[in-house]
């Protein structure tokens, strides 16, 4: 078992055969449109290449929304870390005009500039990365609410993240000292971090 980049699945499911069959896993974040149409069409091509879609249902969720609301007439602001491989995944599910804001601050500066030209004209879909800062969260829903008459919003972020979120904070309170054991790189740990840290 071993992992492997986006750009080396085609190679990859080229060399599976009967004797080596190769069965490809789909980490929690998902993966973007395109490499699941890829996918299908690789397997649809040798059948001793397949795969498991292991996405997040969480994950799955905000696609189907991303998926569904692609329109014209709608602007789709999802709110997270752009370069992170869910929220890539979650854009391009969007087809239209579409924002990622990784902190109220910077979509509020978005608005200001008049870089959200037709926020007014279109309506908004509003959604976050299911590890989204809940507190955030909540502020920028009244910051849109605030803002426009109409936006859907939707409530993306992870039951499972919210609640650890809230108890991170309540024991950060009572606590001197807290420790936060995950990957630097994790979103899931840096929001713990930056909870317990404030």
């Amino acid at each position: 078992v071993h992992s492997i980049e986006i750009t080396e699945v085609e190679d990859v499911a080229k060399e599976a055969t009967e004797q080596v069959p190769v069965t490809l896993f789909l980490r929690a974040h998902g993966v973007p449109l395109q490499v699941e149409k890829t996918l299908e069409k690789l397997s649809a091509e040798n059948k001793f290449f397949t795969y498991a879609d292991c996405t997040c249902p969480y994950v799955k969720k905000i696609h189907k929304i991303a998926a569904e609301y692609s329109a014209q007439e709608n602007v789709f602001i999802l709110m997270g870390c752009e370069s992170h491989p869910e929220v890539v995944g979650i854009m391009s599910y969007f087809v239209g005009e579409k924002y990622v804001f990784d902190s109220l601050s910077s979509f509020e500066k978005a608005v200001k500039n008049g870089r959200l030209v037709n926020l007014h004209k279109k309506t908004p879909i509003l959604a976050a990365q299911t590890t989204f800062n809940l507190s955030e969260w909540e502020k920028t829903q009244k910051f849109l609410k605030n803002l426009c008459t109409n936006p859907i919003i939707f409530d993306t972020i992870c039951s499972v993240t919210e609640k650890r979120q809230v108890e991170a904070a309540a024991l950060s309170r009572d606590n001197d000292f807290m420790i936060v054991i995950g990957s630097r790189g994790s979103s899931n740990s840096a929001k713990l971090y930056s909870i317990c840290r404030a």
